[in-house]
């Protein structure tokens, strides 16, 4: 008498994968909440980082007066192929090159210089120098006494238009 062979059950790795990255996705937003109320906390911000947390991003870029990086989130890594530590004490123009419009860079620098919101979207390079467009959602960041201190700014990369 012939024995069937026992058949493993199918495995679905993809599923896995998709489950698995969610609950990273989770571990990096709770790890991104914890440090943005660490900085909260010590320069007396008066944000609500649960609400904020809820804008579409990639990458959580905190910079201070100077547009020097302060901190930046881990999805940084992924979308621009530096690392946070590296990216510390860099101003955020090491991302842009030679077709980042001249516009949009003026257009933050005057929100930024005025302590304003500003949303735009401009051409970055990675650190393998290729192109993507950052849409990029910048707030100013103010302490209980109504002075700015800093800005944060929600980056995603959308598709390039296409030609």
């Amino acid at each position: 008498m012939k024995r069937k062979k026992k058949q493993l059950p199918k495995m679905f790795p993809l599923l896995c994968w998709d489950i698995a990255a969610q609950g990273m996705q989770k571990l990096y937003t709770n790890q991104e909440i914890r440090m943005l109320t660490t900085l909260a906390t010590r320069f007396d911000w008066t944000i609500d980082i649960p609400h904020l947390i809820k804008k579409p991003y990639e990458a959580i870029v905190v910079t201070d007066l100077q547009q020097r990086i302060h901190w930046a989130s881990p999805g940084f890594l992924s979308m621009t192929g530096y690392t946070p530590t590296f990216a510390k004490n860099k101003r955020p123009s090491f991302l842009q090159g030679r077709n980042t419009s001249t516009a949009t860079r003026a257009a933050i620098r005057q929100a930024v210089a005025e302590r304003k919101p500003i949303r735009a979207a401009l051409m970055n390079y990675r650190k393998d120098g290729t192109e993507y467009l950052c849409e990029v959602d910048i707030l100013p960041v103010s302490t209980s006494k109504n002075i700015v201190t800093h800005f944060i700014a929600f980056e995603r990369e959308v598709p390039l238009p296409v030609e």
